[in-house]
């Protein structure tokens, strides 16, 4: 049986609202951008700045404050508040998933959810 890596979910948009070098390195996240995109507290995410183009890998913490995203410890250096950022999880399947994409607005709100893929614009 072949595994291959699939996309399980994406936080596509959201604006970092804040950084703090020195704290346990990590990405803080509000509960409903989790809920949303099919996140999950510790797991592994892939970090995109839109921004600059840096990537970086690290695990979300969770807060129950709305509409926070947080870059903690060396992931600080990667983005300055403001920047636009997009968290992806994937995982691993013998079949193909469909993902849970979340998209955020200018406001730092969730504007929508699907599953699958975003049209073209």
């Amino acid at each position: 049986m072949i595994l291959r890596t699939y996309l399980i979910g994406k936080l596509h948009g959201v604006r970092l609202t804040d950084k703090n070098l020195y704290y346990q390195g990590s990405i803080t996240l509000s509960r409903e951008y989790l809920e949303a995109a099919n996140l999950h507290p510790h797991e592994l995410v892939q970090v995109v700045n839109v921004t600059t183009g840096a990537r970086l890998t690290t695990y979300i913490i969770p807060t129950d404050e709305p509409g926070v995203c947080a870059l903690n410890g060396g992931a600080a250096r990667h983005a300055e508040i403001g920047d636009l950022m997009i968290v992806m999880s994937f995982g691993h399947s013998d079949k193909p998933i469909e993902p849970r994409i979340a998209i955020v607005g200018e406001d730092n709100r969730v504007e929508r959810t699907f599953v699958g893929h975003l049209p073209p614009v």
